[in-house]
């Protein structure tokens, strides 16, 4: 039973308030979370403050409200930086709040190659696929996270495209040289069942529909570039390409090449479709490897290089080394140049325009159609396509950077459907 002088566990944090409040001298400065960093819904301060204000409120009259400053939630708020406004040393957040959008990307300097630096194909590829992407992964260091992503803790019951392009992918790259024509079916099930037992498939039946759901795509593909492969039995050395375009070393290695002992070829293979639903040559499925080609006819070597996909066995002749120089020095210039700045460009709206089609319903997207404007990269510059198509240059830049693609398809390269069996 508690006695008069026993000690009060309740009132401790009451002590401690009071030593507080008495040893200060000049200022007391209290404060506390007074808004929800979720929703910013009002939170009313602990009961030990809530009490000091009733009892300063009743004893003195002193109006808090007018002794009370409500800061933001953020440093870079606008209110740390008007006119008036609230107390801050971080000065690096005002440029933030400039008049223009992208004010700060506009602002920066031009981009510094280090002297050693050395241009990849890889560097040209991505940054063919979306220049604005490149731009801030590369050059800002940015990159944008989807915030509806699941944990990798999450049980998979389902595929989405990316993942089954993926899966179908790694396949293809895991089958062994010496895989027999008459092995293809039995090889790919193995090594299906095995991405089951890491994990990476949906459990049960539906993961073993899913197994011979891949195993049955990519059957002809396999079976057909192992057909193609018995014209060219023997590996070739992989090529060495050292370039110097625009001021830039352009340093990469060609490999996938073999021989029938006479003449050289790139042979390829891809899990995904090349042509589209009108039977049109998908042009960004095949920039990897016109970009290949480029790099091997500037270098002096001249292949021709075979690709199967799931719908079509292509066939790409060997450039002028001129031409394919050429067109890599401007490549390489657009490279630089975006670098300094993100190019007012998207790869898929700007290959619908040039090819006539709607460049709007490509970028903006419509019903039961995924605009490239939800590229988060393209969505923080350019969020409609009107703005886009408004930036200086617009159709400048998709003539320079992409018109040498289609070009080469429409001289170059010839396609031969493949049946189920995967024979051209």
């Amino acid at each position: 039973m508690a006695r008069p002088g026993d000690r009060s566990r309740r009132d401790d944090d009451r002590y401690l308030m009071l030593e507080a409040v008495l040893a200060a001298r000049d200022k007391l400065y209290i404060s506390w979370v007074g808004r929800n960093v979720r929703d910013n819904s009002a939170q009313p301060p602990s009961v030990l403050v809530a009490q000091l204000c009733d009892y300063l409120r009743a004893g003195w009259q002193i109006e808090l409200d007018q002794l009370t400053t409500e800061h933001a939630l953020q440093p870079f708020s606008r209110r740390y930086f008007e006119a008036d406004g609230l107390l801050t040393y971080a000065r690096e957040w005002r440029e933030a709040h400039g008049e223009q959008e992208f004010a700060a990307a506009a602002q920066l300097p031009p981009y510094e190659i280090d002297p050693g630096y050395r241009l990849k194909l890889a560097d040209l590829v991505n940054f063919m696929r979306q220049p604005a992407r490149y731009f801030f992964r590369q050059r800002l260091g940015v990159v944008f996270g989807d915030a509806a992503q699941v944990g990798e803790d999450e049980e998979p019951f389902a595929l989405d495209g990316l993942e089954r392009y993926q899966l179908e992918e790694q396949l293809l790259e895991d089958a062994g040289e010496d895989e027999m024509l008459e092995q293809v079916a039995g090889q790919l099930t193995r090594r299906a069942a095995r991405l089951a037992r890491e994990g990476r498939l949906p459990i049960g039946l539906i993961g073993q529909q899913y197994q011979q759901q891949l195993v049955a795509g990519l059957v002809p593909v396999r079976s057909a570039w192992l057909q193609l492969r018995q014209h060219y039995p023997r590996p070739a050395a992989k090529v060495a390409v050292t370039l110097k375009l625009a001021g830039l070393q352009l340093e990469d290695w060609v490999d996938q090449l073999r021989s029938d002992g006479v003449s050289t070829v790139w042979l390829g293979q891809i899990s995904s479709k090349v042509l589209n639903k009108q039977g049109d040559v998908r042009a960004e499925k095949l920039m990897e490897i016109w970009l290949r080609q480029l790099a091997l006819a500037a270098s002096g070597t001249l292949v021709t290089a075979h690709l199967i996909a799931r719908d079509v066995h292509v066939q790409m002749q060997p450039m002028e080394q001129d031409l394919a120089r050429a067109a890599l020095e401007q490549l390489v210039a657009l490279w630089r140049e975006n670098m300094n700045q993100p190019l007012p460009t998207a790869c898929k709206t700007a290959l619908a325009m040039l090819q006539d089609g709607d460049p709007r319903a490509t970028y903006d997207g419509g019903y039961e159609l995924q605009g490239e404007a939800d590229d988060l990269c393209l969505a923080r510059l350019w969020p409609e396509y009107a703005l886009l198509e408004a930036q200086p240059g617009f159709a400048d830049i998709a003539e320079r950077l992409y018109a040498p693609l289609l070009k080469w398809l429409g001289e170059a390269v010839s396609f031969n459907y493949l049946d189920q069996e995967g024979t051209a």
